[in-house]
């Protein structure tokens, strides 16, 4: 399939060489980004640049941060699910 063809959804399938990027759902949002969950859980988004694959971490794309840059799909994937393993930080007064 190109970057062209969007699908509606698409399931990372369970498999231990894709490790945190198992059982992921990968939506379109636009052409170029899709929302990548797990669960209820927006893990992040990752968007197609040129021949790269750039992910962001975060539940909102407007408040997401850039994680990083990948060579495939299933990279991006991957950081975005070790992404959501870490804990979050929590503000205390």
């Amino acid at each position: 399939m190109s970057r062209t063809e969007i699908p509606m959804t698409m399931t990372a399938p369970e498999h231990p060489s894709l490790g945190t990027a198992s059982g992921a759902v990968v939506s379109p949002v636009t052409a170029s980004i899709f929302r990548v969950t797990r669960g209820d859980r927006i893990l992040g988004f990752v968007e197609a640049v040129g021949t790269d694959w750039v992910g962001f971490a975060g539940p909102a794309l407007e408040r997401s941060e850039e994680i990083g840059r990948y060579a495939t799909l299933s990279a991006a994937l991957q950081d975005l699910g070790g992404q959501s393993e870490r804990p979050a930080l929590r503000l205390v007064s």
